[in-house]
């Protein structure tokens, strides 16, 4: 018998009593090969159904594009810390980042900044209707944490 990733992820989450799943789709090619592309938008609507929360990690750089925007409904989109970092400074970087969370809610999608390391960042972002952080300025990595999760 044949079982989907996505059968397979659902079942692995339902065995360790995991009642929902965040899943980045990180680097995901879409528009590369037709039967691919629409088998991998058939696994992340399956997991969604599930309850899974699809995220377009490090969106405005590498296989993230509008054109994934176009073909799949993700749940959270994940502003890449490339243009958060020179939000401030450099005037195309704060239009991209504007224009990115004005796009992701007309969308319906929640939206993450990625990368914010100072307050003026976290404060801009805010202003501008973003709805969550990540980055230093908000927690370091903590290793400790991973070990315990990881039962080391």
């Amino acid at each position: 018998m044949h079982f989907s990733i996505s059968t397979k992820v659902t079942a692995a989450c339902a065995a360790v009593l995991v009642p929902s799943l965040l899943l980045l789709a990180s680097g995901l090619e879409i528009g590369a090969e037709v039967g691919a592309a629409n088998e991998h938008i058939g696994h992340l609507s399956q997991l969604q159904v599930a309850g899974a929360i699809i995220s377009m990690d490090d969106f405005g750089t590498g296989h993230s594009s509008l054109s994934n925007l176009n073909e799949f409904s993700f749940d959270k989109l994940k502003i890449d810390r490339s243009f958060v970092a020179t939000m401030l400074s450099h005037a195309p970087s704060a239009v991209i980042v504007k224009a990115t969370i004005g796009l992701g809610r007309s969308l319906g999608m929640s939206i993450v900044a990625e990368g914010v390391e100072t307050a003026l960042q976290l404060k801009q972002l805010r202003e501008w209707g973003c709805d969550q952080v990540q980055g230093y300025y908000i927690g370091r990595p903590v290793p400790q944490v991973a070990e315990v999760l990881n039962g080391r």
